[in-house]
């Protein structure tokens, strides 16, 4: 059932950059280091989980894996076990570096572990990153009051659905409470204070230009602002929900400033935040550019620096 499940996201994605592809040299995507995708909260170890991109990213060169991690344990434990991944991959490719490409709170996770081991990691990029924490994940961590304590239930059983769904419920360590108490606003400004490189607390993308910063890892980030946009989408009703306990403009998780990290490429992309991993189905905006493109677009802009 996974592997057709998986076959028809492919069959709905494939059209997704196949112009785009088309119009662009061999090559496109072919960086210098492997590129590690990493997956938020109730990730699965597989190139499914990214609805599209790993394939979008290697037809045109670039040599991607996806992180062997579990899908809930607290930050340290996530890190540790990149920090891993990264060792094996330099030791499979003969490179010296990685390039990160984190999704939600898998960038924290990738950040702790660019700050163990940076000798190893050339670039990380933020998509959807939970950098600032979100209002929700106070919610799920400490509930106050009989309707928090309904929204901390509902956001755990699904992410412990999933995980069962996937098979990944059996990875250890396995603490969907500790997951999820990375995502409180208070623990990640503690976070940033120990983690501060690509970091800046204002929220102006306009003055977040620079990529490179002091520890000689590149961070980028792009974010969505959009809501309900795919009428066929139901998960729309979900992200709409969530979006209502998120005071700044968001896209149904994280808010547009919680994204930003390092040199921000563009942080209102008319997505909610499934869309930024191509949604449900591939079920997107039509207005709006592939969140396939986004991820071949960048790896050719790392391909352009030398990474």
């Amino acid at each position: 059932m996974e592997k057709i499940l998986f076959g028809l996201l492919i069959l709905f994605n494939a059209t997704a950059f196949s112009m785009e592809s088309s119009e662009v040299p061999s090559g496109y995507t072919e960086t210098k280091y492997p590129i590690l995708m990493v997956q938020g909260i109730g990730g699965w170890n597989d190139p499914g989980y990214f609805n599209g991109a790993v394939e979008a990213l290697t037809k045109d060169g670039a040599e991607v894996f996806v992180a062997n991690v579990t899908p809930h344990a607290n930050t340290e434990s996530k890190a540790l076990t990149l920090v891993k991944d990264i060792e094996d991959i330099l030791a499979l490719t003969g490179k010296d570096k990685v390039n990160i490409i984190a999704y939600s709170i898998g960038v924290i996770h990738s950040r702790q572990a660019a700050s163990i081991i940076p000798e190893g990691v050339a670039s990380v990029t933020s998509v959807g990153g939970t950098n600032n924490g979100t209002p929700i994940g106070r919610i799920i961590a400490r509930p106050n009051g009989f309707y928090e304590s309904i929204v901390s239930t509902f956001f755990t059983a699904a992410g412990g659905f999933f995980s069962l769904l996937n098979g990944a419920s059996s990875l250890v360590p396995y603490d969907p409470n500790a997951a999820f108490e990375g995502l409180d606003p208070d623990v990640a400004k503690q976070f940033n204070q120990e983690n501060p490189w690509g970091y800046e607390s204002h929220c102006d993308p306009t003055l977040k230009t620079e990529s490179l910063a002091s520890n000689g890892i590149h961070y980028f980030s792009w974010g969505g602002a959009g809501l309900f946009t795919n009428i066929l989408d139901p998960s729309s009703l979900y992200t709409f929900w969530a979006s209502t306990m998120i005071p700044e403009e968001n896209d149904g998780i994280v808010s547009r400033c919680s994204s930003h990290l390092g040199k921000v490429i563009k942080d209102d992309y008319h997505m909610d935040h499934l869309d930024l991993v191509n949604g449900m189905l591939g079920l997107v905006s039509s207005s709006e550019v592939s969140p396939l493109t986004l991820f071949r677009q960048h790896a050719n802009r790392l391909q352009l620096l030398g990474l």
